[in-house]
């Protein structure tokens, strides 16, 4: 499930820090599931600038939303592990929150990717036949693709944008989910969510011996994206329930902040 992000501010305070009280923002698809390993969701972003022409930094990003892990395939008997939530950050007045993504599930023959968080992505799921790609550093990002017979699959990008803006690219992008063809190879681990360090791949799962009568292992879910708040201007007590697509909040006042808001 994706994560959440969520601060309060004003317009003076957003001109004062940002220069501008112009917002964008950036909409997350969910990770999809048309191949045997989930695909892990990207960041839902919003910017005091226009990334697509705009480096994300800490100076120009508001809000990061992580995504959420995709689940790993099911094995011969046991449905596939799932992946981990994205971090749910809340900034207080002058004080910003970066919170680490979730660990994706897995087991001793196919392991769970590390969830991203701090701007660090989380590391590769391993525990099984092949271990899965190392969650990206840095501000994004798109969700972590998984691995088919030509190479990663395309990653998960934004609703609301037709390509990946150049000011984020693979920043921040979830870890690959990995899958091998080989003789022994198990089930697909699913991809890491995109956010402020993108969460780790799952691992491909082990197969144990047998030929036909072989037990596939079910394999492990993608780390959670990290999630980050700039610090509020406004002491205000914020509350947002997370859904399928993660959620961010930014409540802005129009005058400066006064006593009981």
């Amino acid at each position: 499930m994706g994560g959440s992000a969520q601060m309060a501010t004003t317009l003076a305070a957003l001109s004062s820090t940002y220069g501008t009280t112009k917002i964008y923002y950036y909409l997350g698809a969910q990770g999809s599931s048309e191949h045997e390993g989930g695909k892990g969701g990207a960041a839902t972003i919003v910017a005091a600038a226009d990334l697509s022409s705009t480096p994300a930094t800490l100076a120009n990003v508001l809000l990061i939303a992580g995504g959420g892990g995709g689940g790993g395939e099911a094995g011969s008997n046991h449905d596939g592990y799932s992946g981990g939530n994205g971090g749910a950050a809340v900034s207080q007045v002058g004080v910003m929150s970066t919170v680490t993504g979730k660990d994706g599930n897995g087991g001793d023959n196919g392991g769970g990717g590390t969830g991203g968080g701090g701007g660090t992505g989380g590391a590769a799921g391993r525990n099984g036949f092949k271990a899965g790609g190392a969650g990206n550093n840095g501000l994004g990002g798109q969700g972590g693709p998984v691995h088919v017979s030509s190479g990663p699959s395309v990653a998960t990008g934004w609703l609301n944008v037709g390509t990946v803006p150049t000011g984020i690219a693979t920043n921040g992008e979830g870890g690959e989910g990995e899958w091998s063809g080989e003789t022994g190879a198990g089930q697909e681990g699913g991809g890491g969510g995109g956010g402020y360090g993108g969460g780790g791949g799952a691992a491909c799962s082990n197969a144990s011996a047998g030929g036909e009568a072989a037990i596939y292992y079910p394999a492990g879910g993608g780390g959670g994206g990290g999630s980050y708040a700039a610090a509020s201007a406004v002491s205000l007590s914020l509350s947002v329930t997370a859904g399928g697509d993660g959620a961010v909040q930014i409540i802005v006042y129009p005058g400066p902040a006064t006593s009981g808001q």
